[in-house]
């Protein structure tokens, strides 16, 4: 995910969150939060966009998003679901 933030010339910090072990067939998951500062609105769209189109299934729970002097941010938490193979 910070690559894709890299690819959109936007800040980025990022941090996991709880784990849920997979059991049977119910996928794993572990949650995450992004923390993104950019200057253009299109740059979370396509952010977006890479996460949902990226190799991994991740759910985007929540996105808080804000505007200051020096351009935006947003806040972005959800989960990246896996199966161990």
């Amino acid at each position: 995910m910070t690559r894709f933030a890299n690819e959109e010339k936007a800040d980025s910090g990022f941090s996991w969150g709880e784990e849920s072990e997979e059991e049977g067939e119910i996928l794993g998951s572990i949650g995450f939060e992004i923390s993104l500062r950019y200057q253009q609105p299109q740059q979370l769209n396509s952010f977006l966009k890479n996460v949902q189109f990226g190799r991994y299934f991740v759910d985007v729970k929540t996105i808080k998003s804000s505007r200051d002097n020096t351009g935006f941010k947003a806040s972005i938490f959800g989960s990246i679901f896996y199966k161990k193979i």
